[in-house]
C-alpha cells in the first residue's frame, strides 16, 4: 500500500518470511512422512506374516502340537493283529494306552469296563493294548493285550504325543476289519468311550454277526482271562 509506513512494511516482510519458513518446514515433513510410514507398514506386515505362518501351514502346526495319527477311517486294521487279539470277524473297540496304573489310563479302563455288559449284548469285542512296561495289572473284565516292543503301535503308525507320551488312540472296527472310527486325545479319556459308542451306534442293527472261526472250525484259543498276556507277533 502507498500509505504503509516503513515500520509496517518491515513487519509485513517479517511475517512473509515466517510464513515461507513454516511452509518449507511443512513440505519437508510431508516429504518425510511417506517414507517413515512405509517403513512402519512394512515392519508390521512382516510381523503379521511371521505370526500367521503356522496357520498357513497345517503340517507345521501339527508337528508343533506333537499329535500324530495312525490309521484313518476307511483303512483296514492289520488282519494278523485282529486274529492275534481274538477279534477277527467281530466289530471291536481296540484302544492303545500307556500303563495300567497311570491315573488317566486307569480311569479310561474303568469307563470302558462300565460299558462292557452292553457291548457284550451287542456282540462287540473290546481289547486294551499297552506295551510290556505298562502291563502292571488291572481287574477289568475284558482282555488287555501286551504289545511287546511296541510292534503293533509301529505297524499301525501310532507316534508319541508331544514327543514323549505313548499315543492314546482308540479304533473301532467293523466285522470286516475296516476302521470306522479313530480318536486320538491324550487327556480326554471319557471321549474315547463316548466316541466309540457313537461309532457303534451308526453300524447297521439287527444283524447277528458270527465269529468266522466258529464257521471255519478254527480251534485257535481266544483270550478268556483278563490277566492273559498275549503276544501280538
Amino acid at each position: 500500500s502507498s500509505c504503509a509506513t516503513p515500520l509496517m512494511r518491515a513487519r509485513s516482510g517479517d511475517t512473509t518470511r515466517r510464513r515461507k519458513l513454516l511452509a518449507r518446514s511443512t513440505d519437508t515433513n510431508r516429504t518425510a512422512m511417506p517414507s517413515s510410514s512405509l517403513l512402519l507398514v512394512s515392519a508390521t506386515a512382516a510381523l503379521a506374516a511371521a505370526f500367521q505362518l503356522p496357520a498357513m501351514r497345517p503340517t507345521a502346526a501339527r508337528n508343533t502340537v506333537g499329535i500324530s495319527m495312525g490309521l484313518k477311517v476307511g483303512d483296514e486294521f492289520p488282519a494278523t493283529a485282529l486274529r492275534n487279539l481274538g477279534v477277527k470277524g467281530k466289530p471291536a473297540i481296540l484302544f492303545f494306552y500307556g500303563a495300567d496304573d497311570a491315573p488317566s489310563c486307569s480311569k479310561q479302563l474303568k469307563s470302558f469296563d462300565l460299558e462292557l455288559p452292553g457291548l457284550k449284548q451287542r456282540g462287540v469285542a473290546i481289547v486294551g493294548i499297552r506295551n510290556d512296561k505298562g502291563a502292571k495289572g488291572s481287574d477289568v473284565g475284558f482282555p488287555l493285550a501286551v504289545d511287546e516292543g511296541d510292534k503293533l503301535r509301529n505297524l499301525v503308525g501310532i507316534k508319541k504325543d508331544l514327543g514323549l507320551l505313548p499315543g492314546r488312540e482308540t479304533y473301532v472296527v467293523d466285522s470286516s476289519g475296516k476302521v470306522i472310527s479313530v480318536y486320538n486325545n491324550q487327556f480326554d479319556t471319557e471321549g474315547h468311550v463316548s466316541k466309540s459308542l457313537t461309532a457303534l451306534n451308526e453300524l447297521p442293527q439287527g444283524v447277528q454277526l458270527m465269529d468266522f472261526r466258529q464257521i471255519a472250525g478254527d480251534r485257535t484259543q481266544t483270550i478268556p482271562s483278563r490277566c492273559a498276556r498275549p503276544f501280538l507277533f
